[in-house]
């Protein structure tokens, strides 16, 4: 279903003012939150998330080409998916060849915090090495990304990686 969508609302040429690019969300697993509370972790095992919910969305952006997509607060095992570099990068980008940016859920990096992974500067850090392109609403990278930068803890290459994915 997620890549009829995807097929039917950007259709085949994105320049038609019918067609949009299509965001699919929210990657991966965020229907099993643990008693279905909103940024609990996967009640899935992370077997079950690459072999029953990553298969939708590969439909949605292998098949169909979709253009975005947002990753969820979804912490697969303990580790939110904003920060997952296999699950963002080594699979979405590398095995699937997705091309499009990847944006967080509303407030998605500020909302890793909570997880105990770090903080604010740290999460920033992890979602855009980990294949985060735009934070939603958190202000993650404005706040923190030349901070981090002048650091050495992100690179001039990341961030101009993930700009050039918007702006494409």
């Amino acid at each position: 279903m997620g890549a009829a969508y995807v097929r039917v609302t950007q259709g085949e040429d994105l320049s038609d003012p019918e067609n949009i690019a299509c965001c699919v969300k929210h990657y991966a697993a965020y229907g099993s939150p643990v008693a279905g509370l909103n940024c609990a972790p996967c009640a899935m095992s992370r077997h079950e998330v690459f072999t029953d919910s990553l298969p939708v969305f590969e439909a949605a952006v292998k098949d169909a080409g979709a253009m975005n997509v947002m990753c969820s607060y979804t912490c697969v095992g303990h580790k939110p998916v904003s920060m997952d570099h296999e699950i963002l990068t080594e699979v979405l980008r590398d095995q699937w060849g997705f091309g499009g940016f990847v944006v967080t859920d509303y407030t998605g990096i500020y909302e890793m915090i909570a997880h105990g992974v770090g903080d604010f500067e740290q999460v920033s850090v992890q979602a855009l090495k980990a294949g985060v392109d735009m934070d939603m609403v958190s202000e993650g990278f404005v706040v923190n990304v030349k901070n981090a930068l002048d650091k050495g803890l992100v690179s001039m290459k990341d961030i101009d990686l993930a700009c050039r994915r918007i702006l494409e």
